[in-house]
């Protein structure tokens, strides 16, 4: 079995250009997008931060989004909106969690999974904010219930804004050791890394025509090709990408942020034309998921079927499919 995720980071508007943004208008454009990822069977895993969770009428779309059926509600903590606040969120922006003492981080996670909880139910799956994880949130979300993370992108250096370099981290799915989140367990949390492949000479030479806020969100190297819908991008690079990266992995993992899927409301797309044009792109990617054996799922359900399936042995040697008992209905 080849594993088709799509994991959403639902955040306010613009958060690159306004860390402190509780404008929410990009929260209701997840209506048309989930209606896309349902005609092709996709099932997204919505990772929510902490002032989302607290607006109503974004609660009010996610829990619509949810009695669907098809999808899955996690966490993405943005750290600095989430109290206890502490003094090294006036010194930067967007502190990531091991720029926290202990005590602080685990407050924080705790009370962002309380108010998710509240409205949605148990919370398992978790992708970081800023991509900054560490082992003292790995066990922190453990303790709390948590299965599964997405924070790693597997060959990308994000050390200058205090988040890990994954230069050398993992491109399959791997148990996170409690100590270090590098290396790799036999239980516990399951990290399922973003889809990121080493690029190609061609590829790198057209790197360099991309505009800098778009390198800057592909990260820090020129040598990577990351599974994001960018408008830079094209569907046959999106595609190639796909079919080379399942021959790396046991699943694809693309990632992208809410306010992405709605006009004005990121650095990317700027009209509702740029987003008729996305839109496109999904439907075609998605579409080729469907004609090559790639089985949507949400995180906690390939969670599950890692541990019931691909865990007693290589990911290269399965092919096993997940089963209708397996896909819980939107696992929150």
């Amino acid at each position: 079995m080849i594993a088709g995720l799509v994991t959403i980071d639902v955040e306010p508007d613009n958060v690159w250009a306004n860390s402190q943004s509780r404008d929410m208008r990009n929260i209701a454009a997840l209506q048309e997008f989930h209606q896309l990822c349902t005609g092709f069977g996709i099932r997204p895993t919505y990772l929510v931060t902490y002032w989302v969770s607290k607006d109503p009428g974004s609660i009010d779309t996610l829990l619509d989004l949810q009695s669907k059926g098809n999808c899955e509600i996690g966490a993405h903590p943005h750290l600095w909106e989430i109290e206890p606040h502490h003094e090294i969120e006036k010194q930067f922006s967007h502190p990531v969690g091991n720029s926290y003492p202990q005590d602080i981080l685990a407050e924080k996670l705790e009370r962002i999974t309380s108010s998710l909880t509240e409205h949605f139910g148990p919370i398992h799956s978790h992708r970081a904010g800023r991509w900054g994880f560490c082992p003292t949130q790995a066990r922190i979300l453990e303790r709390l219930g948590y299965s599964s993370d997405s924070s790693v992108t597997p060959g990308i250096d994000w050390s200058s804004t205090g988040a890990p370099n994954y230069s050398d981290f993992p491109r399959e799915p791997y148990w996170l050791t409690a100590n270090d989140v590098h290396l790799r367990d036999t239980a516990g949390l399951l990290e399922i890394p973003c889809t990121v492949l080493k690029n190609s000479h061609l590829e790198r030479l057209r790197w360099s025509n991309l505009r800098s806020v778009v390198r800057q969100v592909l990260g820090r190297s020129q040598s990577e090709r990351w599974l994001r819908i960018l408008p830079r991008g094209s569907t046959s690079d999106l595609l190639r990408l796909c079919h080379d990266a399942k021959a790396v992995a046991p699943h694809l993992n693309l990632m992208t942020h809410s306010s992405e899927l709605c006009d004005g409301t990121s650095p990317y797309w700027k009209t509702p034309i740029d987003i008729k044009r996305q839109f496109e792109i999904y439907a075609a990617l998605f579409q080729w998921w469907n004609e090559n054996g790639v089985t949507p799922t949400t995180m906690s359900e390939f969670t599950e079927h890692w541990r019931t399936n691909l865990n007693r042995s290589s990911v290269s040697n399965h092919t096993d499919a997940i089963q209708p008992s397996e896909a819980k209905e939107c696992a929150a």
